[in-house]
């Protein structure tokens, strides 16, 4: 061990131990470049600027606002107190934010970044990446590859950019972004908005009124507990209210709507197989979402696999201010057809004394 210009510099088996911490340099800004070998770096108290150099370092940023570059290697980057800006570059790289808003960028390899107490900003750039965000309101962005993020406590946002990403809001009133590929998302506690965007994703907004979109592709969207707002936009979903009042909405795709319990309100278009589950639910047939109906049972219409007529409703919107709605009996006996026009926009299997004095209407403007 050695003092070099107010610094103490040890030899270690790892390489050089670099420790501003100490001495001269504690109450001063400091630079420094490691070396080509495995280092060790300590910052000092103050606003320090580390670039590794090659080699697996290890580097402590300590109190102050740092900025702290990595380099080609797999490094552990700590940032300490202060709002750090750390950088792992190439390599696997952890990066600890530890208290502070810190800034912290994986590059390009399979990195794990924990920003700690704090509203940090964490992006994982390249590679199959892991994000928590700990406490405070933070944003978490994955970017390209399969990442897995963890928002942690407070409102966070989450975008997992392309690749089939592991998303996790945490407690909080968070908003969460699949975007690209198939992604697993999980609102967590809070009132969360959600959305999968494009590819085949899985929802679940957990507890908290949340609201979930599922954008492009066959989604499957659960709202779990409290009261939750689901669309399904484009594709062939299944929505799932499960506990609460809620409003599971989608007139696009052959869908699966089930309400689950609750008072729920299920809107669909041309095509939907709709279970309300327990609670007084009403089901409405969105007619102004209707390509031109085709007369017969052989055509695509909505069902209602559970009315209950003493329970439940049923409502058309959008019907033309001409037009006329009866209800006929199915072929086959076995249940009532919804009809405008005498073309049928919805089945009822099961209730063979429904009339049109039940179906509630709303007229086009």
């Amino acid at each position: 061990m050695f003092m070099f210009a107010g610094l103490l510099v040890s030899l270690t088996a790892a390489g050089f131990m670099f420790d501003f911490s100490g001495g001269e340099s504690e109450d001063q800004d400091t630079a420094t470049t490691g070396t080509e070998e495995n280092d060790a770096i300590v910052g000092s108290d103050m606003d320090d600027e580390v670039i590794a150099g090659a080699g697996e370092d290890i580097i402590f940023g300590n109190s102050g606002d740092d900025t702290i570059r990595g380099y080609a290697d797999d490094d552990t980057v700590i940032g300490g107190d202060g709002d750090d800006d750390l950088r792992g570059n190439g390599g696997d790289d952890q990066l600890y934010g530890e208290d502070g808003n810190d800034l912290l960028r994986g590059g390009w390899g399979d990195d794990l970044a924990v920003g700690g107490e704090g509203n940090d900003t964490l992006v994982g750039d390249e590679g199959d990446d892991t994000l928590m965000g700990d406490a405070g309101d933070d944003r978490l962005f994955g970017e390209e590859d399969d990442d897995t993020i963890w928002g942690g406590d407070g409102n966070d946002e989450i975008d997992g950019g392309t690749g089939q990403d592991l998303l996790n809001g945490g407690a909080g009133d968070d908003t969460i972004r699949g975007s690209g590929g198939s992604d697993l998302i999980f609102g967590g506690e809070g009132n969360d908005d959600l959305r999968g965007n494009s590819g085949d994703d899985v929802v679940d907004g957990a507890e908290g009124e949340d609201r979930i979109r599922g954008g492009g592709g066959d989604d499957t969207l659960a709202g779990g507990e409290d009261d939750d707002y689901i669309t399904g936009e484009i594709g062939d979903d299944t929505l799932l209210g499960e506990d609460g009042n809620d409003v599971l909405f989608d007139t696009e795709g052959s869908n699966i709507f089930d309400g689950g319990a609750g008072d729920d309100h299920i809107i669909t278009g041309q095509t939907g197989d709709l279970t309300g589950g327990d609670g007084l639910d009403q089901f409405e047939v969105a007619f102004d979402s209707f390509e031109t109906p085709i007369e017969g049972e052989d055509s695509a219409y909505p069902t209602v696999q559970d009315f209950t007529p003493d329970e439940d409703t049923i409502l058309l919107s959008g019907v033309p201010q001409d037009a006329t709605v009866e209800v006929s009996a199915m072929a086959d006996g076995t249940g009532s057809n919804v009809l405008v026009d005498g073309a049928i926009v919805l089945g009822v299997p099961g209730v063979t004394d429904l009339t049109a004095d039940q179906i509630a209407i709303e007229y086009a403007a």
